[in-house]
């Protein structure tokens, strides 16, 4: 509640509580791109709010951010070969949206990167960098043929399971950003070995009757 601006603050509160002795992660597990599904086409303001998303996650120095469905109608755009170089260009942080499981469907889009490792450091952590391997997975959240935008989705946990084996050793801690609901959530940590935290979002609640 409150999106970046209260998170960005709370960060800020956060450190000069601490005396900036620790270290801080932000990272964002899905949904946080406009895709203005009640249009034929994407508004200009949609647009407008996207690419100021985009440079804001880059501006405060965001470690990763997760691709759900809600995302790709404006992602796929920048995601298109003839421009992703210089999508790139004009939005660093776009090297930092993830996905493990959504590939593209065709030749004509680029691929997300599936993970990010980030190396934290702060006075409580010692001398050593503490390295943290960021991995994004996500749900079609029930679209047919698990196809949108011009990518496919994968099983998340097909798609975890090699990760994990080649991450674990190489970091201390292993985070999947997860755009799914509370059972899926409750599958990929009971169906995988070696994930230290998942941090889920969906765009229903998560705590839901029965959970």
């Amino acid at each position: 509640m409150g999106g970046l601006a209260r998170r960005v603050s709370y960060e800020k509160a956060l450190q000069e509580q601490v005396g900036r002795s620790i270290a801080v992660l932000q990272v964002d597990a899905g949904n946080f791109l406009s895709d203005d599904l009640t249009l034929p086409a994407m508004a200009a303001e949609a647009r407008v709010k996207n690419e100021w998303v985009l440079k804001s996650f880059d501006q405060f120095k965001f470690g990763a951010a997760n691709v759900s469905p809600r995302d790709l109608p404006y992602l796929s755009e920048l995601m298109k070969k003839p421009v992703h170089s210089e999508s790139l260009k004009r939005f660093p942080f776009l090297s930092r949206v993830i996905s493990a499981n959504v590939v593209p469907a065709s030749a004509d889009v680029a691929a997300f990167k599936p993970y990010i490792i980030e190396e934290l450091r702060g006075s409580r952590l010692g001398t050593k960098p503490l390295k943290v391997a960021i991995i994004g997975v996500s749900d079609t959240q029930g679209t047919p043929g698990n196809i949108v935008s011009g990518y496919k989705f994968l099983d998340p946990i097909a798609a975890l399971k090699p990760l994990l084996l080649e991450l674990r050793p190489k970091v201390d801690l292993i985070v999947v950003l997860a755009y799914v609901d509370r059972p899926t959530a409750k599958l990929i940590g009971t169906g995988t070995t070696g994930i230290d935290l998942i941090v889920a979002a969906y765009q229903l609640p998560l705590i839901q009757s029965g959970g």
